[in-house]
């Protein structure tokens, strides 16, 4: 009964929630730690179990439930593109071409899917396509080199000229100075001789500055230049920014204007940000940033709508009954300025509940209200609020940036199907982002065959640079595109590497020769989140006179895809399987069977097993060995 704060069981209820989102941390039990120091010993063991214990579980249901659920919009997504690639090869077939697909109808498909490419850059994703040059590719080829076609973006080469060089020695002074400049500007530091050339010096640094950048953004189109740091954005977007804002000081200075040098601090000051534009890490950050934030609107609407429908629930229950300045000294000091009497103040007053500012000083203030200002009322409202929007809502964006903004450990090797792998010895951490180079490849106009024979000029767009025009070849970095579903991959955990199913096909592989008497059969493993299926040769060769490659693709689209529903189902167990026989076209007696499994449902991974029968009714034996 002594204090207040544990008087009733209520009260304490309430006081210990308070205490868990640590608003009232330690202003709540020091009273008591003051006359006894044993009590430190009940407050520090509630705090750790229920801020780092008890939250800590809460994030980590709220995570792995929307990691989970990530993973199945995202499978579903994939079988979706898995259609949609089979019905683009089936539309891009020709009658006298079955099976296979000609090379220059993808070239004029790449043509309208990417208007602002020339024809060196459609030449570059086609050899992505066809990398051999066989004029044709067939559906297996078709549906794992489109995808990566049509995630790639093509940019100039860059090439370290004399001149780029010395552009980037500029850049370097320019900022190393810069940052020295405003430092000793805005500090206390005072000289006679500083102070009579602050502004001339800042004229100055933004005189060059804007001349690198200008000759950054190469204008001119001066041949064999291509900046050593590639333009972004965020970096070139704010030292415009800062150029702008210091030119207009520097004209006030030459009226002689008084706040002349506040303008050109405040320039200067925007463009120390381009020291950043030098370090590798900055790069990346920025980088992923541009890449997640569009896939960011989902879990972002989520939240704002959380917010919404709280603050219209306070309009309703509050709306005009807290009079603003009513109640001084009643409540702390301006808070009732959190208020619900309109939908911007509500917004405010919700945003503030969001961030665990004060919220139990926030809802004191409705105890004053003029209407349903009982306790009953207010602090359930408020406690749900906290709950749902901080608890559950903010976690899902925390569950968001985790997986695809912080950095993440690349261990082993590095590299693609088209590009030499490298081994790390090294573990290092890396920001996954789109800015990093996947291959190089050469082109030439003359490549186009399908062309009308005019060369279109070299386009120079957001992803491109200056280029040469004195040679014939040119070089070209291919970058991945970092798309929605890109960054949903990565928010489910399955960007990862097809290690498994590769694994799992050598593992047959061994196995098979290990067991030469037995019968042969062929085997094949998709994985349904590259898309990639690995298997022997036999699979292919065994269902000759019964299906067409284009038709056994079919059907193990069709099974692979009946596998999915399947397994989502809470009753599926792995040890079913789906079987489909298909007679020979020649000979009834002999049945194709084609038998599918799950080998893994997260991400999804099934095996197809193909054997040759014969019908029941014959005497022969039920397998064809080899």
């Amino acid at each position: 009964q002594e204090y207040t704060a544990f008087s009733t069981l209520s009260v304490s209820w309430l006081s210990l929630f308070e205490l868990s989102t640590t608003v009232v941390n330690p202003s709540i039990w020091m009273p008591i730690y003051q006359e006894s120091r044993e009590a430190a010993i009940f407050f520090i063991t509630f705090i750790a179990l229920a801020v780092f214990c008890l939250h800590s579980l809460v994030l980590s249901v709220v995570f792995s439930t929307y990691i989970q659920a990530a993973a199945e919009i995202h499978e579903r997504s994939s079988s979706d593109r898995e259609d949609a690639i089979q019905m683009a090869f089936i539309a891009l077939q020709q009658k006298n071409k079955r099976n296979v697909v000609d090379i220059s109808l993808v070239r004029e498909t790449l043509r309208i899917l990417r208007p602002h490419y020339n024809a060196m850059k459609i030449n570059a994703l086609v050899e992505i396509v066809d990398p051999s040059d066989q004029r044709v590719v067939d559906f297996g080829t078709f549906r794992t080199k489109i995808r990566q076609a049509l995630n790639a973006s093509i940019r100039t080469a860059r090439s370290a000229t004399t001149l780029a060089t010395i552009v980037e020695l500029v850049a370097v002074c320019v900022a190393v100075v810069n940052f020295c400049y405003v430092i000793m500007v805005s500090s206390t530091f005072t000289a006679a001789w500083f102070d009579s050339y602050q502004e001339p010096t800042g004229l100055i640094i933004t005189l060059v500055a804007g001349f690198e950048l200008l000759v950054r953004f190469n204008p001119l189109r001066i041949p064999d230049f291509t900046p050593l740091t590639r333009l972004n954005a965020t970096f070139d977007g704010i030292a415009l920014l800062a150029a702008i804002i210091s030119f207009v000081g520097i004209v006030l200075y030459a009226f002689g204007h008084g706040h002349a040098l506040e303008y050109i601090l405040v320039g200067r000051a925007l463009d120390m940000v381009r020291i950043m534009r030098f370090f590798q890490i900055f790069r990346d950050v920025v980088r992923r940033s541009s890449d997640v934030m569009p896939a960011l609107r989902g879990p972002l609407i989520l939240v704002l709508t959380t917010m919404h429908v709280f603050v219209y629930l306070g309009m309703a229950l509050w709306g005009g009954a807290v009079d603003v300045g009513k109640h001084f000294g009643e409540i702390t000091y301006l808070y009732d300025l959190n208020n619900f009497n309109s939908y911007a103040e509500g917004a405010v007053t919700m945003f503030q509940v969001l961030v665990v500012n004060d919220w139990h000083a926030i809802a004191e203030v409705f105890l004053f209200a003029e209407r349903c200002s009982n306790p009953l009322i207010v602090y359930p409202v408020f406690i749900i609020a906290n709950l749902i929007g901080v608890s559950i809502m903010l976690n899902v964006l925390t569950a968001f940036f985790v997986e695809t903004f912080v950095t993440k450990l690349d261990d082993g090797t590095s590299g693609q199907a088209e590009s030499t792998t490298t081994v790390q010895k090294d573990r290092d951490f890396t920001i996954m982002t789109s800015e990093k180079s996947i291959r190089r490849v050469q082109s030439s106009p003359s490549m186009d065959q399908q062309g009308d024979g005019t060369e279109t000029p070299i386009d120079r767009g957001a992803d491109a640079d200056s280029e040469g025009s004195s040679e014939d070849l040119y070089e070209f970095d291919v970058y991945e595109r970092e798309g929605f579903d890109k960054i949903m991959e990565t928010v489910s955990g399955t960007s990862q590497n097809n290690d498994f199913a590769q694994q799992m096909c050598n593992y047959f592989e061994i196995f098979e020769s290990l067991s030469p008497g037995r019968e042969k059969v062929g085997y094949l493993i998709c994985d349904q989140r590259t898309l990639d299926r690995f298997g022997n040769r036999r699979f292919q060769t065994k269902a000759v006179g019964f299906l067409s490659e284009q038709e056994l693709n079919g059907v193990v689209s069709d099974m692979h895809a009946e596998l999915l529903v399947l397994s989502a189902r809470a009753t599926f167990t792995n040890d079913r399987a789906l079987i489909r026989t298909f007679p020979h076209r020649l000979d009834p007696l002999r049945v194709l069977e084609v038998s599918a499994s799950v080998l893994r449902r997260h991400p999804a991974v099934s095996l197809f097993v193909l054997r040759l029968m014969r019908t029941p009714d014959t005497k022969s034996p039920p397998a064809i060995p080899e």
